[in-house]
């Protein structure tokens, strides 16, 4: 009897223990959870996959709704309770590299740069499988004007995370200033092909390489614009404007890169200047609706561009207003409205090309829709226009791109060439070149660099890819009268100038190396 009682009391004792260990646990630890967050947010801070949550926020944060300072937080409240948990030692460590990100911020802000170099590298020792380490050392160099060695930052950012939403765009804004978007377009062409098309880093740095590639292309250099203040660089765009000699034609170019640079008010002066030396004309009605189109005031820019068309019936003009009634279908909520307004701009865009068979956005706007069915939309979509257009490029050119923009680069090489066939147009030879660079038929630029004439004449961006193909086979003397046409010729983009410069230097350099063989040569075989 007594064994039993004794046995009765420890199974009560166990019980007693048992539930105080629930109530242990309900209080202390049921309170949290650990939430699986890994994803583009712990990959870019090099933080663990696992984090600490309140149990009532769990649901919240599994599905992407938290901050990093909540987390931080999280992380402290949670190490009180939990001294000897297994993620203990991760989760002190985002703790130490919240301090530093902390200070980091604080004098990037102050813009003290060697300080925040300095950061950097004992961010590196902290974690040195954090990119924001080497984020912030690149931003460091890049602000310093030591560009090379912010590159090589960036790049390892990169390599630590290689879609890293920071250092895409940085690493595009280094290589605009110093002229290598070739070292962006790497790092680009990887996203688009392990990300897709789609991704908004991939669409983001589309975005980047091009404004690479129209900066170079451009005589109103909009890199600068991170380096002065606006109104100074306004100020100096204006006075180079002022220097140049306008007519109505050449009006409407430089207004739409104006707009194109965000720079509307110059554009208006440019309309101010146009009518003050022409009167009103289409032109300046032309170029007065495409300001307003891109204020998105529609109304207006839509009477300004049908005033100029009342003037001067041109495909230019028709694709302008087709644009507008684009952004208007855009904008309206009734359906029947909607349709009607979008017919009306095909009408008004397949009229541009009726009159500029080679206009080459309006033929792209008329098969836009196509893309909704891939590729094979959009080549169905382009069989009319073939079908009377062949013998013009226009229409070949748009077709290229669309089997470029999927990879297709021999269909794209075969459009660009029945083209050419028609007109060597500039953007087309372009077009055609970078295709074969792609598919790697590197014999074939060279034909077609060759064959063209009058090249010194041609669109600056196309003369600096022909120099750059001609220095690769060994063309040197070719290539340097291309290249020194670009140095001396104003009207090409200062950096494009400076760039065709600095090549013109390497190539001094290499036929001194190759006079100091030929001269040791020489010596030998007298001896």
């Amino acid at each position: 009897m007594t064994a039993l009682l004794q046995l009765l009391g420890l199974l009560m004792a166990l019980a007693a223990i048992t539930t105080a260990v629930v109530l242990y646990i309900r209080q202390y630890r049921g309170k949290w959870k650990l939430v699986n967050v890994k994803g583009d947010f712990t990959g870019e801070h090099h933080l663990p996959d696992e984090i600490p949550v309140p149990a009532t926020e769990a649901s919240r944060v599994s599905g992407g709704e938290y901050g990093f300072d909540e987390v931080v937080g999280w992380m402290r409240e949670f190490l009180k309770k939990r001294k000897r948990h297994r993620l203990r030692g991760e989760f002190e460590l985002v703790l130490r590299k919240y301090e530093l990100y902390r200070e980091l911020s604080e004098k990037m802000g102050r813009g003290l740069w060697t300080d925040v170099d300095a950061l950097g590298a004992r961010l590196a020792e902290v974690d040195p499988l954090d990119p924001s380490a080497a984020i912030a050392r690149g931003r460091a160099m890049r602000e310093m004007g030591n560009y090379p060695v912010a590159i090589r930052f960036y790049q390892k950012a990169l390599e630590l995370t290689p879609f890293h939403s920071a250092a895409f765009p940085e690493m595009a804004a280094t290589c605009r200033v110093i002229g290598q978007p070739g070292r962006f377009q790497t790092a680009l062409e990887k996203a688009r092909q392990e990300l897709g098309e789609t991704h908004p880093l991939t669409l983001e740095g589309r975005v980047q390489l091009g404004e690479l590639v129209r900066v170079y292309a451009d005589p109103t250099d909009a890199a600068t614009v991170a380096h002065i203040p606006r109104e100074q660089y306004l100020f100096n765009v204006q006075a180079r404007l002022d220097e140049m000699t306008l007519d109505p034609e050449t009006a409407i170019q430089v207004g739409q890169t104006m707009l194109a640079d965000d720079m509307p008010e110059l554009a208006d002066n440019v309309v101010a200047r146009c009518e003050r030396e022409f009167g009103e004309c289409a032109e300046s009605l032309l170029l007065q609706g495409m300001i307003e189109h891109y204020r998105l005031n529609n109304e207006a820019a839509e009477q300004h561009i049908r005033s100029s068309l009342d003037r001067e019936d041109c495909g230019i003009v028709r694709l302008e207003l087709g644009k507008v009634l684009l952004e208007r279908a855009m904008r309206e909520e009734d359906a029947a409205a909607r349709l009607e307004l979008r017919d009306q701009a095909r009408q008004e865009l397949r009229l541009a090309v009726d009159r500029d068979p080679d206009l080459v956005e309006a033929i792209a706007l008329l098969v836009e829709k196509g893309w909704e069915n891939g590729l094979a939309g959009v080549v169905k979509e382009l069989e009319p226009l073939l079908a009377v257009y062949s013998h013009t490029w226009g229409v070949w050119k748009v077709l290229g791109d669309a089997y470029t923009a999927e990879s297709k680069y021999d269909k794209a090489i075969e459009c660009y060439q029945k083209g050419l066939a028609n007109e060597k147009a500039d953007v087309l030879v372009t077009a055609c070149l970078s295709t074969l660079e792609q598919a790697d038929r590197r014999p074939e630029m060279l034909k077609l660099v060759r064959g063209l004439e009058n090249l010194a004449d041609r669109d600056p961006q196309l003369r600096w890819k022909a120099a750059q193909v001609l220095c690769e086979h060994q063309k040197l003397q070719r290539a340097r009268l291309v290249l020194q046409a670009l140095v001396d010729d104003e009207q090409v983009a200062p950096y494009l100038r400076q760039r065709a410069n600095d090549v013109l230097d390497h190539l001094d350099d290499i036929e001194r190396q190759q006079f100091k063989r030929e001269r040791i040569a020489k010596r030998l075989k007298k001896a």
